[in-house]
């Protein structure tokens, strides 16, 4: 597990290595905003490319644009800071 804070990422454990611990906000708010990706991602969803998965199954990946992915985070992690709100992205 990784500790992110404002100035540096600090490796505090291995038993979850791509697992992000964000303790940074101070007096957040005691109210947890809950972003489910999924529902964030059928936005963006490309359903010319799903119709053709049949025949092209190693296409799936883009499907859901890892670049709108990075997208979504980054607009949910600023909207966090921004407001001093305590987020989770399932």
């Amino acid at each position: 597990m990784k500790q992110v804070q404002k100035n540096q990422i600090i490796n505090i454990s291995t038993d979850k290595p791509n697992t992000f611990l964000f303790e940074y906000l101070e007096n957040f708010s005691s109210d947890i905003k809950v972003v489910d990706m999924a529902e964030e991602l059928e936005k963006y969803k490309n359903n010319d490319l799903l119709d053709q998965l049949d025949n092209k199954p190693a296409m799936w990946g883009n499907v859901y644009s890892p670049e709108d992915e990075l997208t979504i985070f980054e607009t949910v992690f600023n909207e966090a800071i921004s407001t001093n709100t305590h987020t989770h992205i399932v």
